[in-house]
């Protein structure tokens, strides 16, 4: 289901756009499967700064190979965690930003969930649960005329992201 779901929006299960997308073009990247990073996200999710460093450094190398028109409109948007705040991924944006100068908006909230990593070991194979996600309506007009960038710790089924991308649908980047 969360491959539909991504499938739908024009993606592959590892977040790669299928095709160009004519309105609010969006742009999914990974810097690896989750076999690659599981030893840095946990790290992340535990803030321990060396984690925290090398994923801000791994996401500022990414954001540097972006397209110059790309790259000079980009905000960097944390993804929240499982209880709703983006507190493990807002300390390596605020790295990011002293790494590359890309400021970030603590924008993105979602409604307080089970993990998903904790849903797929207690019910394997079953369709994961539905993600509930919002733009803070005090910070959203700070997203006017950038591209927001949105960056999580670990990208597995696409299930997160896809549900995250939705609360931006009718913003105008």
């Amino acid at each position: 289901p969360a491959y539909h779901r991504l499938k739908e929006m024009g993606y592959d299960r590892y977040g790669h756009p299928l095709e160009e997308r004519e309105a609010n073009p969006i742009s999914v990247y990974s810097l690896g499967g989750y076999a690659d990073v599981r030893d840095l996200a946990h790290g992340v999710k535990q803030s321990n700064d060396i984690p925290v460093n090398v994923a801000a450094k791994a996401f500022a190398m990414a954001l540097s190979a972006l397209p110059e028109n790309v790259r000079q409109n980009a905000v960097i948007v944390p993804m929240p965690g499982s209880d709703g705040r983006s507190r493990n991924m807002f300390n390596v944006a605020r790295k990011i930003k002293e790494l590359s100068g890309i400021d970030y908006i603590d924008v993105l909230g979602s409604v307080e969930h089970e993990s998903l990593y904790d849903f797929k070991k207690q019910h394997p194979g079953e369709a994961l649960p539905e993600l509930f996600f919002a733009l803070d309506g005090r910070q959203v007009e700070r997203l006017a005329g950038h591209t927001p960038v949105i960056i999580d710790n670990v990208l597995d089924t696409g299930h997160t992201i896809s549900s995250a991308v939705e609360a931006f649908d009718g913003q105008q980047p």
